[in-house]
């Protein structure tokens, strides 16, 4: 839980035991961690506890999955290194809880409630968030003195800022800190004193301590990166937000631009930052922050993108930090789905005949593809005029049309009725497909080229006026392309 205002040479064999049980308690060994309960509700689903793999993209890893019998039983194990927040989606509802290495857990999962048909198609739904009560086990647990603290900064936090208006000083939140400390019970616990103190970090920046230089070259540059520390990353996040656009404006980065442009080399990216003075020698704040800035600039087209992925795949392949490679990767991962030049998820579904197809084997065309929804006016009518070019004949174009809806009888219906005679794949409650192609509307189009990659995005609709002369110009352009392509590998070879 966030805090308020926004919302880590020969021995026997059991003397061999012992010795690998002693390095994995005191050397950060990956220990088994294992998590049980029961549920009846959910019998049959099966449920995965995921983790985010970095604090940048926020994107989920899982950590384990289980099956829940039919009396309810489940158990999962995974291994952690650390501290970590993890947690459960449970249909309307996120489960969360901070797992410690060593730990296990029962966990009580609320009444399974089934989400609505709209909100499983809402891209824009939000789950109602819960962290597990495991103070029945252990009162001292991590994830309940989090809680415990959280309450105790958000009621004081109001209090302070009600009370004297906004005009607080440094003496004022001292004071307010020492409160809160008042409260706590005495917890020695890593992960949770930092939690803590990147809490109070983030408590005066907001009320008075704004010298962003200051708090980077104390509180970042001159200690250890925090990387699953949800306050931390929070904290470092906001202060190196837009750093690297803002830094190579000034006269210091003048030479990054060119760094990233026209050498594409993250080497000569870093030794520009070097100039920077609280990151001179500090190789792993340097090369934290230029990830940061390149995934801004594929977000908000700072940098040309090319140019940017060269960058991120250096680190991805060359960094000496593995956490670094992980969020290169996911980063990489993240902003090239669906992005014009690269390829697409791949996706099986079943077809009228309920046969199984996958996309991948409409290669060697381009495709059209779409996905709709039965009962909508826009679909119907985009698809009426679509039916209207295939049936005069598309060239080099397989046309490929995604029903959302009930069942594969409920597609044939809507087939049969219009007599439409290209492709139809039903999506088969495949919810996350809806979100790897980030639809949000319906209908929704793209077009891809013989090799699943994007060519548009989104794609003119059947209903424009210049239809047939957008997909030539489109087709063209990519012909183009290849011919110029093949023609610098000849020169090449």
């Amino acid at each position: 839980m966030k805090p308020f205002l926004f919302s880590y040479l020969s021995m026997n064999k059991s003397l061999f035991l012992l010795f690998v049980l002693f390095l994995g308690a005191n050397n950060g060994f990956a220990q088994q961690i294992q998590v049980t309960g029961n549920a009846a509700s959910y019998a049959g689903d099966v449920l995965e506890i995921r983790a985010y793999g970095d604090y940048l993209t926020h994107t989920e890893v899982v950590l384990a999955k289980a099956e829940v019998q039919q009396n309810g039983d489940f158990e999962f194990r995974f291994s952690l290194q650390a501290p970590k927040e993890v947690f459960i989606h449970l249909n309307v509802f996120k489960g969360i809880w901070y797992a410690e290495v060593g730990e296990n857990y029962l966990i009580e999962l609320p009444e399974k409630v089934t989400k609505l048909e709209e909100d499983k198609l809402n891209p824009f739904f939000k789950e109602q968030e819960f962290y597990f009560d495991l103070s029945k086990q252990n009162a001292s647990n991590l994830t309940s003195q989090i809680l415990h603290f959280d309450k105790l900064y958000n009621k004081e936090a109001v209090h302070i800022f009600e009370y004297f208006n906004g005009r607080v000083n440094k003496t004022k939140i001292d004071s307010s800190i020492a409160v809160i400390d008042s409260k706590l019970v005495d917890y020695n616990q890593a992960y949770f004193d930092q939690y803590k103190y990147y809490s109070y970090l983030l408590y005066r920046y907001t009320a008075y301590w704004r010298n962003k230089d200051e708090i980077r070259l104390k509180e970042f540059a001159q200690k250890d990166i925090l990387y699953h520390n949800i306050v931390y990353m929070d904290m470092f996040n906001r202060l190196f937000d837009g750093f690297i656009l803002d830094f190579a404006k000034s006269t210091k980065g003048i030479l990054l631009p060119a760094a990233i442009i026209q050498d594409e080399s993250r080497s000569k990216a870093l030794a520009v930052l070097d100039s920077v003075t609280i990151m001179e020698g500090n190789e792993k704040l340097k090369e934290l922050i230029l990830i940061k800035g390149m995934y801004e600039s594929l977000l908000n087209d700072i940098f040309p993108p090319e140019s940017t992925f060269a960058i991120l795949e250096q680190i991805k392949l060359n960094s000496p930090v593995d956490e670094h490679r992980k969020i290169a990767t996911n980063v990489i991962d993240l902003t090239t789905k669906l992005r014009i030049g690269f390829e697409v998820p791949d996706f099986v579904l079943p077809n009228k005949r309920n046969k199984k197809k996958r996309l991948s084997s409409f290669r060697t065309k381009f495709v059209y593809l779409s996905f709709i929804q039965p009962n909508n006016y826009a679909c119907e009518k985009e698809m009426e005029m679509l039916n209207q070019f295939y049936s005069q004949g598309l060239k080099n174009i397989e046309v490929v049309s995604v029903f959302v809806g009930e069942n594969v009888e409920q597609m044939n219906d809507f087939v049969k009725q219009k007599d439409y005679g290209w492709t139809f794949l039903f999506f088969d409650q495949q919810y996350e497909l809806l979100k790897d192609y980030r639809v949000k509307a319906y209908p929704t189009f793209y077009l891809l080229d013989p090799d699943g990659r994007v060519v548009m995005l989104p794609a003119v609709p059947p209903s424009d006026s210049f239809f047939e002369v957008r997909f030539n110009k489109a087709i063209q352009a990519w012909m183009i392309e290849m011919r110029r392509r093949q023609n610098q590998q000849g020169v090449g070879n």
